[in-house]
């Protein structure tokens, strides 16, 4: 950073491990391939054979909503111009940088979801088009992950409190999730567990970024001084 600059270090930063979790997600989906015989199809034989209709269905066909694309897509744009507005208030230097983070989080969800997918190219149970990896579950992480993050910099980074709060309400939303998913019957099982792992992880690196992004540049040490000789 104090060589290149924080905005430099963050891109870099970032994209290393994007990358790098699109390698990840390649190879964990080959992993899933080789478990849907013996994990996914009997769950989800089960899970179908004890399928429940009526009002409990209805609840969750509504609550599997908290990841569908368009409703998270506007949270995502709707929560970048909050935030901009809030950090400046807040007389934060780098007012934008939670803005930008938000929306380059959820392009970077979108579309190396779609690369993964599309490389592994695994599949889908017989009742819905969900494959590996669930993308509900993993911008249901980074969307809410993100906003839950932001709050708790901007009103209590150093409460141990908040931020269990934090985490302990982005778990509630990806157990919502979850759950919607598997009993609606439109994922896999191990779609699920994939796209929970594959959220967290790029919820990992996009904070990594931010926390570049958001940092001063640290000025490089100067060498000693010495003399021509001794420096010979």
């Amino acid at each position: 950073m104090g060589a290149v600059g924080r905005i430099p270090t963050a891109v870099t930063v970032f994209l290393a491990g994007w990358a790098a979790l699109i390698i990840i997600g390649c190879l964990l989906g080959e992993g899933a391939h080789r478990l849907q015989g013996v994990i996914d199809e009997p769950a989800f034989n089960w899970w179908q054979s004890h399928h429940l209709s009526g009002t409990w269905s209805d609840v969750w066909w509504q609550l599997t909503n908290i990841g569908k694309p368009r409703l998270d897509q506007g949270i995502a744009l709707g929560a970048a111009i909050v935030f901009a507005v809030l950090y400046a208030q807040r007389g934060k230097r780098f007012w934008w940088a939670p803005s930008v983070t938000m929306i380059v989080g959820y392009a970077a969800e979108k579309y190396g979801q779609m690369i993964v997918k599309g490389v592994v190219n695994r599949g889908h149970p017989p009742t819905a088009g969900g494959s590996w990896p669930s993308g509900g579950m993993a911008r249901t992480i980074i969307v809410y992950g993100l906003i839950f993050f932001f709050l708790i910099m901007l009103y209590a980074p150093t409460s141990k409190r908040a931020w269990a709060i934090g985490a302990s309400m982005l778990a509630l939303c990806m157990s919502i999730q979850a759950y919607a998913r598997i009993n609606n019957l439109e994922h896999w099982i191990t779609d699920v567990i994939g796209g929970g792992i594959w959220g967290l992880l790029l919820l990992f690196f996009i904070i990594t970024g931010y926390c570049a992004l958001a940092r001063d540049r640290v000025a490089r040490p100067a060498e000693p001084h010495l003399e021509p000789a001794a420096r010979a």
